[in-house]
């Protein structure tokens, strides 16, 4: 979308907003060269409530000791080029000491700022520095705290997307089953790379959409943020889990006989996709779900139990086991993927059995 490509997001306006709200403001207050207020305040708008309250906290500490350092250098070497210079390493050094690293910037741009001050009317100009600091981190937390960031949306559509490429990965390692020639084992690992990085790309947008509630608590909260989490941990668990799959795949022999577990086992692991198509479309899209589909997918699961365990009893060595294994893993994901749909429905107000999805979790 348009507003995504030139990144014109909530964010993006309150900044805009609150530069224009900090250098008015110091304009109504008559203070002299105000790009101090307007940089504090940039600082100041963070992608979360808590971080802006982290990020004050630690913009503080550095600013009271930047304008000490100032203060000695406007007053004493009257800003001289070599102060300045040292003084900047000294409040680098602080900044370390202190852990606010990220609070250098602004405690070299208030040395600078400050430690020039000419000597004229010095306390009122380092007073109009100081007051600027603080309208700048103060409009920033409170146009934050007044619009409060949102990332419901952008977390959604991060899950959407992990989804979609875990199935698609899913689809390529199943088809291996019928392949002649496997899946090359650096794409795949690659590409299960690619989806770890996702995984945390997720996570990381999911602790944002945390953060900009001071008062949530993750442990007790039932919610659509702990659908979240639960569904991002199911996808990292289900991509580990197919990892495996793809492992006993390749090494499931092709011996006489076998072709009809490969395919009873085939055409399990794509209906256990299926349902979980169907299930993230309730997840995200609130789409119909019947568990009736679930129900009827148990019972062939206890058919292929039986079906495999006859036909294994007839091989003569362990490796076709390798077939039982991909079963086992592929239940796995089954089962975690829609033990989302009963934390769903409990958030939803509904009473859910435990009973219900655990007397299905069959093949262990």
């Amino acid at each position: 979308m348009q507003h995504r490509t030139w990144g014109l997001g909530m964010r993006t306006i309150k900044t805009g907003l609150a530069i224009f709200l900090a250098l008015m403001v110091c304009d109504l207050l008559e203070f002299q060269n105000t790009t101090l207020a307007a940089i504090t305040t940039i600082v100041a708008v963070q992608p979360s409530l808590k971080s802006s309250m982290n990020t004050i906290k630690n913009e503080i500490v550095a600013t009271v000791f930047g304008c000490i350092l100032a203060i000695i250098v406007a007053y004493y070497f009257r800003g001289a080029n070599l102060a300045i210079g040292i003084s900047a390493i000294i409040a680098i050094m602080i900044c370390v000491r202190l852990n606010v690293r990220e609070s250098v910037e602004l405690l070299l741009v208030t040395i600078i700022v400050i430690g020039q001050t000419p000597l004229d009317n010095f306390t009122m100009a380092v007073a109009q520095r100081i007051c600027m600091i603080a309208i700048g981190l103060s409009i920033g937390f409170g146009l934050n705290y007044l619009i409060r960031p949102q990332h419901k949306y952008r977390l959604q559509e991060h899950v959407d997307d992990l989804r979609d490429a875990f199935e698609t990965l899913y689809r390529d390692c199943v088809e291996d089953l019928r392949r002649d020639t496997h899946l090359n084992k650096e794409d795949v690992q690659q590409r299960v790379m690619h989806l770890r990085d996702q995984i945390q790309e997720t996570r990381n947008i999911y602790k944002l959409s945390v953060d900009s509630k001071l008062d949530y608590n993750e442990k007790t909260a039932r919610d659509e943020l702990y659908l979240a989490r639960r569904t991002i941990n199911a996808l990292a668990s289900n991509l580990e889990r197919l990892v495996e799959i793809h492992r006993s795949i390749v090494l499931a022999p092709r011996l006489e006989g076998s072709e009809a577990v490969r395919q009873i086992v085939y055409q399990y692991l794509m209906e256990i996709l299926y349902n979980h198509q169907r299930i993230f479309e309730y997840l995200l899209k609130d789409a119909p779900f019947d568990d009736e589909m679930m129900k009827a997918f148990s019972c062939r699961e206890v058919q292929l139990e039986q079906e495999m365990m006859h036909m294994l009893q007839h091989m003569g060595d362990l490796l076709p086991l390798h077939y039982w294994n991909i079963t086992v893993e592929a239940e796995r994901i089954m089962y975690k993927t829609w033990n989302l749909t009963r934390i769903k429905r409990e958030i939803g107000g509904e009473k859910v059995e435990y009973d219900e999805i655990e007397e299905h979790y069959r093949l262990q």
